[in-house]
């Protein structure tokens, strides 16, 4: 089964992110995630002054976000969503379900751990970082399990929810619960949940796979 791309992506953008220095882990930008694209700076200079690097990228998104769009309305409503849409392998639906880089830039970013010291990262190369974690993540998941029944039986997060700044809570460690054979597996399908103003959507495509 042929592989199809969710996220599209610059070519060349592993080795921009090297030349950026950018070495750290994917986990140090914990349940950010990558989404569709928008206009994008020809050049990335890791280091600007953390206000003017972040007044660059979002000079580089045509429009300013005020919440997040698209999404669902609860946990419940996200997952059984997420299950149709990768029943259906339908990537339009699964970028709708997680967080596009405008929403990264004005409604993300700058509440984050990664937007200041110690575990600072320009927002530009910790963006790319997450698009390259969530094709990788969601091209696994539709080459394994899209197409057919998933067997989707609910979703499991924990009771508690972190916050991160202002408005929004982030709800890592969800599981999606499902039947394999006669057996009811629960297992990591998708990254840290976002909620913002009663909206849901996924931050990352990162699994288990």
């Amino acid at each position: 089964m042929r592989r199809l791309p969710l996220f599209p992506l610059a070519l060349g953008l592993t080795a921009l992110l090297a030349l950026a220095g950018c070495r750290r882990s994917d986990a140090a930008t914990a349940g950010h995630v990558a989404g569709d694209s928008g206009p994008r700076p020809a050049r990335i200079d890791s280091i600007l002054p953390p206000a003017e690097a972040l007044r660059r990228f979002q000079a580089s998104i045509a429009d300013t976000p005020a919440a997040l769009r698209g999404g669902e309305s609860s946990l419940p409503a996200l997952g059984a969503a997420f299950a149709r849409a990768v029943e259906r392998r339908d990537t339009a639906a699964l970028r709708a379900l997680v967080v596009n880089r405008g929403e990264y830039a004005f409604l993300l970013y700058p509440g984050s751990d990664v937007s200041h010291r110690p575990r600072y990262q320009p927002p530009e190369i910790a963006w790319l970082r997450l698009q390259l974690a969530s094709e990788k993540g969601v091209g696994r998941l539709v080459e394994r399990l899209g197409g057919r029944p998933l067997g989707y039986v609910g979703l499991t997060c924990p009771d508690s929810a972190v916050v991160a700044a202002g408005p929004v809570r982030l709800h890592p460690g969800c599981r999606v619960r499902r039947l394999v054979g006669r057996d009811t597996v629960a297992q990591r399908l998708f990254g840290t949940v976002l909620e913002r103003d009663g909206r849901f959507k996924l931050l990352t495509y990162a699994n288990d796979f």
